[in-house]
């Protein structure tokens, strides 16, 4: 495979470690800042960004940094949301996108919640997103493991909403939020 280089930074001959070409073909599009440490992109969905580490680079060397991708998942806003993994080859990223880009399913604030089925829906939505909290909690003062507040005051006033039609229409709004936790704790196991 052709290995793009590009000026990035200080670095006039940066390895991307792919063909720029390709990735864009797959849908890919430039998300770097000239402030990061690497040059990313983001796929066609916006949920999952990709950063490329040129080994060779001097500033990459300095954070001991030992693989070419690096794999994040992105909330609904583009946000940093969590770490999908490190790969050193194209298709291994690849491959890792394509597994996570569809995993998350988007948080519909605004419907009204009628029947069980949707409020199933809605509740995994809230665990896939990484913003599922204790139903008794106020969601205004839920944050992520950086400290960034996981909801607007917009989203705070619908996901008030959508909980008190939960438990309208679910016996045990409790049960399937447990149940996803529990399968997440024996995957890591």
């Amino acid at each position: 495979m052709k290995q793009s280089r590009v000026k990035f930074a200080f670095n006039d001959n940066y390895n991307m470690n792919c063909d720029i070409d390709e990735l864009k073909k797959l849908g890919f599009q430039n998300s770097s800042y000239h402030n990061d440490l690497a040059p990313s992109y983001t796929n066609s969905k916006g949920n999952i960004q990709v950063y490329f580490f040129d080994l060779e680079d001097e500033s990459i060397k300095n954070e001991g940094i030992e693989y070419k991708y690096s794999i994040l998942k992105l909330d609904e806003h583009g946000e940093y949301l969590d770490d999908i993994g490190q790969v050193n080859t194209f298709d291994e990223m690849i491959k890792l996108v394509k597994e996570n880009e569809t995993n998350l399913l988007s948080i519909d604030y605004n419907t009204t919640l009628s029947n069980k089925d949707m409020c199933e829906k809605f509740i995994t939505s809230l665990y896939t997103n990484n913003k599922l909290f204790h139903f008794d909690d106020d969601p205004s003062v839920q944050t992520d493991k950086n400290g960034n507040l996981l909801f607007t005051t917009k989203e705070c006033e619908l996901l008030n909403k959508r909980i008190d039609e939960i438990f309208e229409i679910l016996d045990d709004p409790y049960e399937l939020a447990v149940e996803l936790v529990s399968q997440e704790q024996v995957n890591v196991s």
